[in-house]
């Protein structure tokens, strides 16, 4: 399998088990980090269904089903690698959510959303972001927990040619305002509260006086580039609007179309920072093109196991 952690060794301990031809069991443990986030990975599954557990072995975020891929669908088609033939990642899902309408993507925080139902949410989700302003080339701040709205948001950026820039739940304050700012992020997506930490409280801290603001007009001297706070799910609070409030938009297809023609396969499409232990963190960007291939070298791998 491939596993793309959002940070850099971010999880406690992560058990991965993947069933294998002829009813073997993989399991992988990842090591132990005390001082960061547990179950932080975002996993494509490359064969049989791949579970990310929580270091209590409850299941957070499932991703695919049998016979089922989410990027580097081309390949059996095109017989060719996805980075060689140019495929993007938000092609990659709409091909699946063609092929397998019916299966199941996501499994995770009470949710289980199908390959054609987590495609039209993000058609949705991006069209409601690209209302907010959020175009390509933007950068969108995803400060949540390993789960469906984390994938969600992430592959609604990648829909309208905007870069992910994922932040660590366990960081504090300062450390968030740095990425934040640093980033040039136009928009945060955050938690209201998560393992009994106030993330609405952090926020109040960075941006002072956002309860009074209109979603998507934001002015803070702080951060000058932000112009907006998304919470995740249905959460509401003063200054802010939601996931769900943004997915209730009738899908722009064809912005959404208009938008997808410019995009390259050399986009970044999230930037990951550094833990920042022996110096200031910085940001590594991934684009298409690198996520994919670590895809085709990790099926290479998984077929000789």
């Amino acid at each position: 399998h491939l596993s793309l952690r959002r940070q850099r060794q971010m999880c406690i301990r992560d058990r991965y088990d993947v069933d294998l031809p002829g009813g073997k069991v993989l399991d992988v443990e990842k090591p132990r980090d005390t001082k960061t986030e547990r179950a932080s990975s975002v996993s494509f599954k490359m064969g049989s269904l791949l579970k990310v557990n929580n270091i209590q072995g409850t299941p957070l975020l499932s991703l695919g089903g049998a016979n089922t891929n989410v990027i580097g669908l081309y390949n059996q088609r095109k017989g060719s690698s996805n980075a060689a033939s140019g495929i993007k990642i938000g092609e990659a899902l709409r091909h699946s959510a063609e092929t397998w309408p019916e299966s199941e993507l996501v499994v995770g925080l009470g949710q289980r959303i199908t390959y054609a139902e987590f495609d039209a949410k993000v058609d949705r989700l991006a069209t409601g972001l690209l209302r907010m302003g959020i175009s390509r080339g933007d950068h969108v701040a995803n400060w949540q927990t390993n789960g469906p709205d984390w994938l969600l948001t992430w592959m609604a950026c990648v829909r309208l040619g905007a870069t992910v820039v994922s932040i660590n739940t366990r960081y504090k304050t300062q450390e968030v305002e740095f990425i934040l700012r640093q980033s040039d992020a136009k928009l945060l997506v955050a938690m209201s509260s998560y393992w009994e930490i106030d993330y609405l409280a952090m926020i109040s801290e960075m941006v002072p006086g956002y309860e009074v603001s209109t979603p998507g007009e934001l002015q803070c001297e702080n951060l000058p580039a932000l112009r907006g706070i998304v919470l995740w799910q249905d959460e509401q609070a003063p200054g802010t609007t939601s996931l769900r409030a943004l997915e209730a938009d009738t899908p722009d297809l064809s912005a959404l179309s208009a938008l997808a023609v410019h995009a390259d396969v050399e986009d970044p499409v999230i930037i990951i920072y550094t833990s920042g232990t022996t110096g200031i963190p910085k940001g590594a960007m991934h684009c298409h093109r690198v996520l994919l291939e670590g895809r085709d070298i990790a099926t290479v791998s998984y077929t000789h196991l």
